[in-house]
């Protein structure tokens, strides 16, 4: 490499600028996703229904 090389023409200086860069965008993107389609942890109908949690076990432990 020579020494009057510009900063930008550095494969290195790219990649120390993408990785941070790509990890504000990822994270930009999940915010959206998760504030645009929350999930609800229980239905409407499982809160009316007694025993409706999920939970299958015979109760043989």
């Amino acid at each position: 490499m020579h020494t009057n090389d510009t900063w930008y023409r550095n494969p290195w200086v790219w990649l120390l600028i993408a990785i941070p860069a790509l990890t504000v965008l990822g994270c930009t993107v999940t915010i959206y996703l998760a504030l645009a389609h929350p999930v609800s942890l229980l239905s409407d109908t499982a809160q009316d229904t007694p025993g409706a949690t999920g939970n299958r076990t015979s109760g043989a432990d």
